[in-house]
């Protein structure tokens, strides 16, 4: 990230190790900053969904998973994060 800030691989994978480590708000923060640098990556608004889901954000995790599916319809995870998380 310090040498190729605008890599947005490098903040999915940060992102990442933060969720599984616990630092949830540091983790929506450079996920949201992978979304910013690509608007059509679908894994950084998955992992970001994911993560407001862990948080209980259900609102935020559902636009994120809508996202995911209108990037790529296919997207078996997101619909069953979407199923998941009901309406609300």
């Amino acid at each position: 990230i310090e040498i190729k800030p605008s890599v947005t691989e490098a903040y999915i994978n940060l992102g990442y190790v933060y969720s599984r480590t616990g630092m949830m708000q540091q983790a929506i923060e450079v996920l949201k900053k992978a979304v910013s640098l690509d608007p059509t990556s679908v894994m950084a608004h998955h992992n970001l969904g994911s993560v407001y889901a862990v948080n209980r954000n259900y609102t935020e995790a559902r636009n994120e998973f809508k996202r995911v599916l209108e990037l790529d319809p296919e997207n078996v995870s997101a619909k069953r994060m979407l199923i998941n998380l009901g309406n609300d």
